[in-house]
């Protein structure tokens, strides 16, 4: 995912009023200053295979609409950051919304 994507909340239910509904929700900041936003305790601990051998990361996740991607169908943003800091925050996103889900 691009670190200056312009991502939005959800759109908003219905208001039952005449005319158009919404298509998004009110716009969210990039993901790269929606990371920087975030203290440790945010993110969950994740065993992965990093090149044959296991790293431990950090990983957040939220459902967000991306219109770029998809004008009606929300994705998960994935952020991750590494434990030893070798590599910097990378950002990810996918289109099953249960691994927000799961612990």
């Amino acid at each position: 995912m691009r670190r200056d994507a312009a991502i939005y909340e959800a759109a908003p239910a219905r208001t039952g009023k005449r005319g158009r509904p919404r298509t998004k929700g009110t716009r969210l900041a990039t993901p790269a200053q929606l990371a920087a936003g975030l203290a440790d305790d945010a993110f969950c601990h994740v065993s992965a295979c990093w090149r044959g051998r296991t790293k431990e990361l950090l990983v957040w996740s939220r459902p967000v609409l991306w219109c770029s991607v998809d004008k009606k169908n929300l994705v998960l943003l994935v952020v991750v950051r590494d434990l030893e800091g070798v590599m910097h925050e990378d950002f990810f996103s996918t289109t099953d919304l249960v691994l927000h889900d799961r612990p």
